[in-house]
């Protein structure tokens, strides 16, 4: 049977001065310090990062990715709307032909009746 083991508590350390002066400027600002100006390093994720997201702009796709995702998406619209085109242009000679079809059934109905019609007078 397992048990739960509950996780670890987080712990805090100091970052050592030998490795806080190599760090980017841009990067240290992002980094909580304690009261000495030293940054502070966390052993596990802060359970709500909406400050971190504000400070990064949030996690996201490159502009290059959104921009090809886009360009994808008109040309996938252009495709459906062609696709749709040619659909009802398909449907309406469909339907040309139909009635083409109805017509000359028509025509020969009333030539079939009249000769019927005629060849019965005549009897």
């Amino acid at each position: 049977m397992k048990q739960y083991n509950p996780p670890a508590a987080p712990v805090v350390f100091t970052l050592p001065e030998s490795v806080t002066h190599n760090i980017p400027e841009e990067t240290a600002e992002r980094f909580l310090r304690d009261a000495q100006g030293q940054l502070l390093w966390f052993t596990v994720p802060p359970l709500d990062n909406t400050s971190a997201k504000a400070l990064t702009g949030g996690v996201g796709h490159s502009v290059q990715y959104l921009a090809r995702r886009k360009e994808l998406e008109v040309r996938r619209e252009v495709r459906a709307r062609a696709r749709e085109g040619k659909t009802e242009e398909a449907k309406r000679k469909w339907e040309e032909i139909r009635e083409e079809e109805k017509q000359e059934a028509k025509r020969v109905l009333v030539r079939a009746l009249g000769l019927m019609d005629g060849g019965m007078g005549q009897a």
